[in-house]
C-alpha cells in the first residue's frame, strides 16, 4: 500500500519558483542592511558616550579668577584685553610664518595678513578648496 504514492512524490519538484527566490533574496538583503545600520548607529552612540566620559574626567572645572573692574584711574592689564573677533592674533601670524618657511626655503618676508571675506571669493569655495582646484587644473 505504501508504494502506490511513491511515483506521485517523485514527480514533485523540490525547487522553488523564481518569484519565491527573488522575494526571499530581496527581503534578506534589506533586513541585513537594516541590521547593519542599527549596529553602526549603536556603536556610534557607545563610542560617543565613552568620549564624553573621557572629556568629563580629563577636563576639570576651570578655576580662573573672574576679572574685576579696574579701580578709578587704574590701568587695565594686557591679559584682560581680548582681541576683537576676526582679528589676526600673534599666534596666527606665527603659524602662517612657520607654514611659509616650511614650504619655501628662500628668504621671504610676510608683509601683511588679511582675513579673506566670503564676498571676496568669487567661486564660493573655501581657501583650501580653491587651492586644490588651482593645483589640479594648472596643467590645463
Amino acid at each position: 500500500m505504501g508504494t502506490s504514492f511513491m511515483p506521485f512524490l517523485l514527480a514533485i519538484t523540490p525547487e522553488p519558483n523564481d518569484l519565491t527566490v527573488v522575494i526571499t533574496g530581496l527581503l534578506l538583503v534589506f533586513l541585513i542592511l537594516i541590521l547593519l545600520t542599527l549596529i553602526i548607529a549603536l556603536q556610534g552612540k557607545f563610542f560617543d558616550s565613552l568620549e564624553a566620559k573621557k572629556k568629563a574626567k580629563s577636563a576639570p572645572a576651570p578655576s580662573a579668577p573672574a576679572p574685576s573692574a579696574p579701580a578709578a584711574g587704574g590701568n587695565v592689564s594686557a591679559a584682560a584685553v581680548l582681541p576683537a573677533p576676526g582679528a589676526v592674533t600673534p599666534e596666527i601670524v606665527a603659524v602662517i610664518a612657520a607654514a611659509v618657511a616650511g614650504m619655501e626655503q628662500g628668504g621671504f618676508t610676510i608683509r601683511s595678513i588679511k582675513p579673506v571675506s566670503r564676498a571676496a571669493q568669487a567661486s564660493g569655495r573655501k581657501a583650501w578648496g580653491q587651492a586644490g582646484v588651482q593645483s589640479n587644473t594648472a596643467p590645463f
